[in-house]
């Protein structure tokens, strides 16, 4: 794999299988100045590959690609690459495609803009959140399902309570770090951390990591 990029640069992977918007937005964004470099990716096997290969921050997914989907490919980023970031991208501002990408694990959904600079600020400001570890969902049926999707109170509509290490554990996952490298930090094992995230996902009702990270923020358990 790779070294490192430098110091608050990243390297991301633009993947989509229209030639053109996919060259275009790597012209586009290719002299932001946290960007280090860009890799190219037409279906989500060429980004599952490249992820392989590179240290990769965030990759920009097409929701609908041949051969490995968008959705697809964001599901095995999320469970086996926790460390990268997917934001999708798609012409579709519709409910069935941001809930399916929300579930996949997406920490950003974004609709392509009528123009090309609209679309260049959008992807722009959804790169510096995310990395701030922030999620990203730019549009007014994203937000709604994110919304519904989020729930703070438990089936006997108690307010949820997280202990203390849930709440580290949490705020590591927020970070972006994997479950071992939580074990390594708070040192315990994988298998507690683990433990301690399903725990959340039961009182939280979030389906995965993404969601969990979307309640504790709205409910005031991340650090700043």
């Amino acid at each position: 794999m790779a070294g490192r990029p430098p110091k608050n640069k990243i390297t991301i992977i633009i993947a989509d299988d229209d030639e053109i918007f996919l060259e275009g937005l790597h012209q586009s964004i290719k002299h932001l100045p946290n960007i280090h470099k860009i890799h190219k990716a037409k279906d989500g096997f060429e980004v599952l590959e490249i992820i392989k290969k590179h240290r990769i921050d965030i990759v920009l997914m097409d929701c609908i690609m041949p051969k490995l989907n968008g959705y697809e490919t964001t599901e095995e980023i999320s469970k086996n690459h926790a460390t990268v970031k997917v934001i999708g991208i798609s012409f579709h501002d519709e409910n069935s495609s941001i809930d399916k990408m929300f579930k996949a694990g997406a920490v950003g959904y974004l609709v392509k803009g009528d123009t090309a600079s609209n679309t260049i600020s959008l992807i722009t400001k959804a790169l510096e959140s995310v990395m701030n570890g922030e999620t990203c969902f730019e549009s007014k049926a994203a937000n709604l399902i994110i919304a519904e999707m989020i729930h703070e109170t438990d089936n006997h509509g108690q307010k949820i309570k997280l202990t203390k290490k849930e709440t580290a554990v949490l705020n590591y996952a927020a970070k972006g770090n994997s479950i071992k490298m939580t074990a390594d930090k708070l040192g315990l094992s994988p298998r507690t951390i683990e433990t301690h995230r399903n725990n959340m996902f039961k009182k939280t009702g979030a389906a995965n990591i993404t969601e969990l990270i979307a309640w504790g923020r709205k409910n005031g358990y991340l650090e700043d």
